[in-house]
């Protein structure tokens, strides 16, 4: 079992030798425990070569298996990328302030205190149309579909047409929404939480943005600025 990790905020194609040369390449992703065959790879007398691609701070795990695992994919193809750029309702849960917008932005540049000082969880809800049937991507072992978040500050959980589709905390902050993507009119509801970091600067400027912000101690970041925070995107439904 190898652990590989991008340490740069870059995307970065490389290859990797393994030391093993008995067993078949798989790839496991460490975010949801989904299992993909590496299909391509070569072998050396000692050696196991695998090119990988891995965004921004992206990591993986190599598993050499001894078992002989079958991962069969449907051709199953969609359109182009669907970029979701309709209008988005969001909701601040903790102060009851309302955004309609066709685009996404930083929290923390909006002219409205109780907005630019926001920590807690705001929910955005948007729909849009998917012209493909992606209903026989049944097991973990097909092609599947994810939506991509683009930038996200700092944790987005996805509900497509009410089913949870699962918690992206770390880049490439994707989901796997396969089994709750249909033919058609979806809903799509992303729920996105921040740090306390700029509520306790609004609390520490006499300007918090809800009321109960409590600290001992003035705002601890080594500069007075706030940080970026919401859903920055781009949305987009991408197929793997």
């Amino acid at each position: 079992i190898y652990f590989v990790s991008n340490q740069e905020n870059i995307a970065r194609d490389f290859e990797i030798s393994f030391r093993n040369i008995k067993n078949k390449p798989t790839q496991w992703n460490p975010n949801t425990g989904e299992i993909d065959a590496v299909n391509k790879f070569a072998k050396s007398a000692k050696h196991t070569h695998i090119n990988l691609s891995l965004a921004p701070y992206e990591s993986t795990f190599i598993v050499f298996s001894y078992k002989n695992e079958t991962h069969n994919k449907y051709a199953v193809l969609m359109e182009d990328s669907i970029l979701i750029q309709n209008k988005w309702n969001v909701s601040f849960t903790k102060n009851n302030q309302t955004v309609n917008s066709t685009q996404l932005f930083d929290w923390s540049l909006s002219a409205n205190p109780l907005i630019k000082y926001y920590s807690g969880t705001a929910v955005y809800n948007t729909t849009f149309t998917c012209k493909t049937d992606f209903s026989k991507l049944v097991d973990n072992y097909t092609r599947s579909v994810c939506l991509s978040l683009g930038k996200v500050s700092n944790l987005a959980s996805v509900r497509i047409n009410g089913i949870n589709c699962g918690t992206a905390w770390t880049a490439p902050y994707e989901v796997n929404i396969t089994k709750a993507l249909k033919k058609g009119n979806n809903t799509l509801e992303i729920e996105v939480t921040n740090t306390w970091a700029n509520a306790i600067n609004g609390w520490d400027k006499g300007s918090p943005p809800f009321p109960g912000i409590w600290t001992d101690g003035k705002y601890r970041m080594k500069e007075d600025k706030l940080l970026e925070a919401g859903l920055l995107g781009p949305v987009m439904i991408i197929q793997k």
